[in-house]
């Protein structure tokens, strides 16, 4: 008797959490909803979109996944191409590109510019690419700024993949150390991207550096889609590092990770700040005036509005610098920029100030201090 008290008592309790469970869910659907409808959110759009892709906790719905994906690509989560190249969403992009292509038929519409662009990502995703060429370029005719940054990635794509040089780059070398990166981005289907290849026309004016740098000369940190201003800095140093869609160029890499530390709205500069540490290293460059120059320049840099920023690409360019006399073995010059560095906050001058220090390099030997910048090194690291 009590063993079967037990179960119904058990049974009742799972039934009781399983309709706790289902309340709550749909609570969080209703609030995701709201979200997505009142205040345009635009992360709530794009997981509402997978739910109806799904099914999951909701009926089966693609045209209504495909509106909340077109609501959360022109409102700017994510950048529109990576939306529509997710693999879940892939059953919606026919309804999406229906939808869409009667849109780009409103010629009279304010709106005209997103829709081109959001059609040319749909086909860009689909690797449709002279299609997807055509909707960016009819964009950027109406003053889309992130058409360009789209058609700039996608020959950035295609030009990763392609196993011959494109437009004077490199050819692609499985062993080198810099396409190893690249593995990420390889296409589903090359031969759709060479045969696009086969007919490309490029120019000065139509490349991946052209509509990439064109894109980062308009102040667009908080322009439509809020797409993040990094990845195109990041493509384009990849670009002239690795040559790919355009010739090789360290002195535009240089430029680009400079003009990227200096540009307030990007929240990411790890490969700016990469690409300044290689070229540091680069034994042909360390005599070169342009290097110096341009570490000059970001060192003489004056921030508008970030305070934290300026302290920390203060403390950056100094420690370049330091670092550009070390190694030509100017230390007292080496030891007055890495003291600077040291004291603005950068953990890597912490540890070269130690050093010159404990081996009297542009100083007298001072072992109290070489303990003291390394304890502060750690400390930083922590």
């Amino acid at each position: 008797m009590r063993t079967i008290l037990f179960l119904l008592c058990l049974s009742f309790c799972i039934c009781i959490t399983a309709q706790d469970k289902n309340a709550t869910d749909q609570m969080n659907i209703e609030q995701l909803r709201n979200a997505a409808d009142d205040d345009n959110d635009t992360n709530a759009q794009y997981q509402l979109a997978l739910m109806y892709l799904s099914g999951n906790k909701v009926k089966k719905d693609s045209a209504c996944a495909a509106e909340y994906l077109l609501h959360s690509a022109a409102g700017g989560f994510l950048t529109p191409h990576l939306i529509f190249g997710n693999y879940q969403a892939q059953s919606a992009n026919a309804k999406a590109k229906s939808k869409l292509l009667e849109l780009c038929k409103l010629e009279g519409s304010n709106h005209l510019h997103y829709f081109l662009t959001l059609t040319g990502c749909l086909y860009f995703a689909s690797q449709d690419y002279p299609m997807a060429e055509q909707y960016f370029k009819e964009a950027i005719k109406k003053g889309n700024i992130l058409a360009e940054v789209e058609l700039g990635m996608m020959y950035f794509y295609i030009a990763v993949n392609s196993p011959t040089p494109v437009n004077g780059g490199k050819a692609k070398d499985e062993e080198d150390e810099e396409f190893f990166i690249m593995e990420s981005w390889k296409m589903s289907n090359n031969s759709l991207a060479l045969h696009y290849l086969d007919n490309k026309k490029w120019s000065e004016k139509d490349n991946v550096a052209y509509w990439l740098e064109d894109a980062v000369n308009h102040e667009f940190g908080d322009f439509e889609f809020g797409v993040m201003s990094y990845t195109v800095y990041d493509h384009l140093i990849f670009a002239y590092t690795a040559g790919i869609g355009v010739p090789q160029n360290m002195e535009k890499t240089i430029i680009t990770a400079c003009t990227c530390l200096k540009d307030e709205d990007v929240e990411n500069f790890l490969q700016a700040q990469g690409a300044l540490e290689n070229a540091i290293e680069e034994p042909t460059l360390i005599w070169k005036p342009f290097l110096q120059s341009q570490l000059n320049i970001l060192y003489d840099f004056t921030f508008e509005k970030n305070t934290a920023r300026k302290k920390e690409v203060n403390a950056l360019s100094a420690y370049y610098i330091g670092i550009l006399h070390k190694k030509r073995e100017e230390y007292k010059t080496a030891f007055m920029y890495l003291s600077e560095a040291a004291e603005l906050g950068n953990e890597q001058a912490m540890l070269q100030l130690a050093e010159c220090y404990g081996k009297g390099k542009g100083t007298a030997v001072n072992k109290a201090k070489e303990k003291y910048w390394e304890e502060k090194a750690k400390k930083t690291d922590e």
